[in-house]
């Protein structure tokens, strides 16, 4: 299958159109939540729709499209029960479909195929020019590149990838 926009691990401008190009409804709700970011759902034969919940996360441009995408990722990997799947990104979900989703996220949004082609060295992406162009390139926050890079081999230490989120976390991303 080939996603629109991702090839040669080029970055998806239009998360909103991938979604739409899978048969998901995008909703943007209008629920201010604490902790939902984003509820997934389908049925056989019926459709799948993902909402987007209005929480501090899902305001920031960043936030969206990786909820919007992890929402992708649990209509894909997730199992169907008695015709019907049901997810949610909340601290209450399962963790390890939490993490799945998340993981593909963080691969659709900052696909490794790019970040190991402009990997000059160990550490290299970690420089703050650089991993700034990362950031803004992909269209993700600094968690998910850091852990990302760091779960790829790409930075040297924990410390590194700790650095860069506590760096630019709160730069108005």
């Amino acid at each position: 299958m080939c996603i629109h926009g991702h090839i040669d691990g080029k970055p998806i401008e239009d998360v909103d159109e991938q979604l739409r190009e899978f048969g998901v409804t995008l909703i943007d709700s209008e629920v201010e939540c604490a902790q939902e970011r984003m509820l997934a759902g389908s049925r056989s034969g019926v459709g799948a729709a993902v909402v987007i919940n209005r929480t501090p996360r899902t305001e920031t441009p960043w936030g969206r499209r990786f909820e919007s995408v992890r929402a992708l990722g649990h209509l894909l990997m997730d199992s169907y029960r008695q015709g019907a799947l049901g997810a949610a990104s909340a601290p209450y979900a399962q963790p390890w479909t939490r993490r799945r989703s998340g993981a593909f996220a963080a691969e659709f949004l900052l696909p490794s195929e790019a970040l190991h082609g402009d990997a000059r060295s160990l550490d290299s992406l970690a420089l703050p020019e650089t991993f700034e162009q990362i950031l803004d390139r992909f269209g993700v926050g600094a968690t998910t590149a850091a852990y990302h890079l760091w779960d790829r081999g790409l930075l040297s230490s924990s410390d590194v990838r700790d650095h860069l989120i506590d760096r630019f976390s709160s730069v108005g991303r």
